[in-house]
């Protein structure tokens, strides 16, 4: 007996279709040996790109193996409301009747074209030259959905026991016709809404300091895990944060930038990312000094105030007492003065004590003694 192959059905005639599915080309059922497809594009076409109507090409098929079964993937980061229709199918009456489930609906086609098209499979009593069953897959707005799609040119279905009242017959081609569209749910999962809200203490530290990490994240329920890791900027090498906790301390050993990324993963192996860069900078370092380091009673000194190194502008702050004393007296109170005059009141020992800063507030501190003689 012959088998030639009918691959799939274009439509006679158009007709008044709801909205959302497309109004497909009208053409005449078309039949293909299995070397007729060679040279045709096999492409996937749906709601979740407009049903090509928005200039997007169908997802590709390809047959990889020269197996004569084409396969495809179909990737949707986050389902949207208008992806989303009810299922319906032409009843042969030119009336659409609800298959009783909505989801994401789509079909096979050649060449980006209405000409030949392919949808979810009808028995041989229910299919029609019109028919417009699009494959649907069962979802809601908010999931992520990966289908696989089969187009099967090989394989053939039984259809030798016919009723006169099939709407569809082979007539006399034989008994034998594919349906060659098969597609499986990979994965449909909730899209998370996992934010990574991580922060650290600092971005730029002197030498000798830390740098505090503290892992957070917001919009999951789910328990989340963190990695941290750190590199110098210059290098490839990252390195973990064994066992992070909430409140993770991180020591630069040079002076030089440095990367910190934290990742967040939660239960549902949604994954959220986060990257600091912190600059490591020579710390401050105090280089005030005295006009003299001996005056006589009535004198005068200078107090020079100065510092190098660190970041940003310097402030100071002078004390001063007699050596033998234990309250301090306060000359320069956190100011940009460079320069300040202290006239002693007594011939004894005076410590002077000056403090820099520089923007990152952490005092560097100097002591130096004054010896005033009669």
């Amino acid at each position: 007996m012959k088998k030639t192959r009918l691959l799939g059905l274009a439509l006679a005639g158009v007709i008044a279709i709801p909205a959302s599915i497309p109004a497909f080309a009208a053409n005449s059922p078309l039949m293909y040996e299995s070397s007729d497809i060679n040279g045709l594009s096999i492409g996937i076409v749906g709601s979740f790109n407009n049903w090509g109507s928005s200039g997007e090409d169908d997802i590709p098929m390809n047959d990889n193996d020269n197996d004569g079964i084409y396969e495809g993937i179909i990737e949707i980061p986050s389902v949207t409301e208008d992806m989303i229709s009810e299922s319906i199918t032409d009843n042969g009456t030119g009336e659409f009747v609800s298959r009783g489930f909505s989801g994401v609906q789509f079909k096979i086609r050649t060449n980006n074209s209405w000409s030949n098209n392919w949808g979810d499979y009808e028995p041989a009593y229910n299919r029609t030259y019109n028919s417009q069953t699009s494959c649907c897959v069962e979802t809601k707005p908010g999931m992520s959905l990966t289908v696989k799609v089969w187009f099967d040119t090989t394989s053939v279905e039984d259809q030798s026991v016919q009723d006169e009242g099939d709407r569809f017959l082979p007539n006399d081609y034989d008994s034998f016709y594919v349906w060659p569209v098969r597609y499986e749910v990979i994965e449909s999962k909730p899209v998370t809404k996992l934010t990574n809200t991580s922060t650290i203490s600092s971005y730029a530290v002197p030498l000798g300091s830390s740098v505090m990490i503290y892992p957070s994240s917001d919009g999951t329920d789910k328990k989340v895990k963190y990695s941290i890791y750190y590199k110098k900027s210059s290098s490839s090498v990252w390195t973990a944060i064994k066992n992070p906790t909430y409140e993770n301390k991180f020591y630069p050993k040079a002076i030089t930038n440095y990367d910190i990324k934290v990742i967040a993963k939660d239960a549902d192996g949604a994954v959220s990312k986060k990257d600091f860069s912190v600059k490591v900078y020579r710390p401050i370092e105090n280089t005030s000094s005295l006009s003299k380091d001996t005056i006589k009673l009535g004198e005068k000194v200078k107090i020079r105030c100065s510092a190098k190194n660190g970041r940003g502008d310097y402030y100071y702050s002078v004390y001063c007492k007699k050596s033998s004393a234990k309250k301090w007296s306060k000359l320069i109170d956190f100011s940009p003065r460079t320069a300040a005059l202290f006239t002693p009141a007594s011939a004894t020992k005076y410590d002077i004590r000056i403090y820099a800063y520089d923007d990152d507030r952490t005092p560097k501190s100097k002591t130096l003694t004054l010896t005033v003689t009669k």
